[in-house]
Formats: structure tokens, sequence, C-alpha cells
């Protein structure tokens, strides 16, 4: 029974520093992703133009 927790424990404090990494990494500045969020945008606002063809 001791063993299982200590797996659990080690697992769940895995898992939660997964989280918090990729949260870190979603927050940080991009190093002139900008112009390629902007177009990417724009492209999702007009795909339906490239859609009528």
């Amino acid at each position: 029974m001791l063993k299982m927790k200590k797996t659990l424990g080690i697992s769940l404090a895995i898992c939660f520093l997964m989280s918090v990494i990729a949260a870190a990494v979603n927050a940080a500045p991009g190093n002139g992703d900008s112009k390629h969020r902007e177009g990417h945008k724009e492209y999702r606002n007009n795909h339906w133009l490239l859609s009528i063809k």
C-alpha cells in the first residue's frame, strides 16, 4: 500500500511539473512570432474565400 501511494505521488508531481512547464512555454513571448500569428488569424478569418473555388 505504501509503495502504491509513493508511486502515485511521484506520478502526480511529474504531471504537475509538466503542466507548469507547458503553461510557462505558452506564456513566453516568441521571437518575431507576431507577424506569423497575425497572418494565421487573417487566414482563419478569410479561409472561406479559399473554399469557394
